[in-house]
Order: structure tokens, then sequence, then C-alpha cells
């Protein structure tokens, strides 16, 4: 039973802050109140409950209003990839589409967003290897590529952008791989 007296020191603290669990309005210090996380059924004491890059805040918040979910116009804290399209919802706002839509996924490896992986995807990872070209963070996300993990791209990115992945970007562009 919580004691109202004891200010919550002697409580577990799941986010580091001054208050314990049981006096705490947002355990996992996400930005969503717990009684909202009940509410939709995501994970109260973890900032991304489905894993997918968005932490739950983002994810309810994308349409602005974080007092509300609202499906369709926030991506769903509970699953992955909102869309179906294939890409993680983190992975699709980091490189700059939207995840609510699945007609607008990125493609691995297409560093200027054109749809395609060809010639100017090389030219712009050999630019970015050699520090002569910086990429914006969309440009990074759809450019880091390699290593490659059952033939896909792995989401998070492992590192930044390095000759693995100009060499996967240049052999997409050949057409020697696919995915």
């Amino acid at each position: 039973m919580h004691d109202p007296g004891d200010n919550g020191i002697s409580q577990r603290n799941t986010d580091g802050d001054s208050e314990g669990d049981a006096c705490d309005t947002d355990d996992d210090n996400d930005g969503l109140a717990d009684s909202l996380e009940l509410t939709i059924g995501t994970d109260r004491l973890i900032i991304d409950s489905d894993g997918d890059g968005l932490g739950d805040y983002d994810e309810v918040n994308f349409d602005g209003d974080s007092g509300m979910y609202t499906p369709n116009q926030d991506t769903d804290p509970l699953n992955d990839d909102t869309d179906g399209d294939g890409f993680l919802d983190g992975m699709e706002v980091l490189s700059q589409h939207d995840p609510l839509s699945n007609s607008d996924s990125p493609t691995w490896g297409d560093i200027n967003n054109d749809s395609v992986v060809n010639t100017v995807d090389v030219l712009l990872a050999s630019r970015a290897v050699l520090d002569l070209y910086s990429l914006d963070t969309g440009q990074a996300v759809r450019a880091n590529v390699a290593p490659l993990a059952n033939g896909k791209p792995q989401y998070p990115p492992v590192d930044g952008i390095n000759v693995g992945d100009l060499l996967v970007i240049a052999r997409k562009a050949l057409g020697f791989i696919n995915y």
C-alpha cells in the first residue's frame, strides 16, 4: 500500500526521476501519461512499446495532439509498421517518408530519394565515404544499407555510411543484388 507521506522515496522508480512509480503519472518518462498508455495498450514502463525506433509519445503525437491517440492520423504505437509497407515507422520518419502511407516508402540505397538506386546514388555514396559530401539525416538513413541481413538492409542502422554501404549501393545500381 502506498504511504502518501513517503513522496515516492522508497518506491520503485522506473524512469529515474524524483518520483516513485506509484506517485509518478509517467513511469517511463516518454511524455505520455500512464493513464493514456493504459487506455491505448502501450507499456507504461517502456518508451517504445512496439520497438520500431519511434517512441510512444512520437507515435501518439504524430498528428500534433499528444493527449489522444487517433488511428489513421497517428502512427500505431503497437504496430512497428503502421502502413504495412515493410518499413518500420521509425525508419520511415528518419528517411523523410510518411509512415501512414504505404505508397510513400523509402528505397534502401536511394540517397537522392528519386525512388530508384542508380549511378547518382553511387556517386553520392562515394563522396560521402570520402568526406566530400555531408548527407542529411534522411539521406544517411537511406544510404546505410550494409551489412545485409537475410538479403536485406538492417534497421536501425548499425553504423555510419562506409565503404560497405557504397559497395552494396553500387551492386544494387548495377542490378547484381535486389532487396
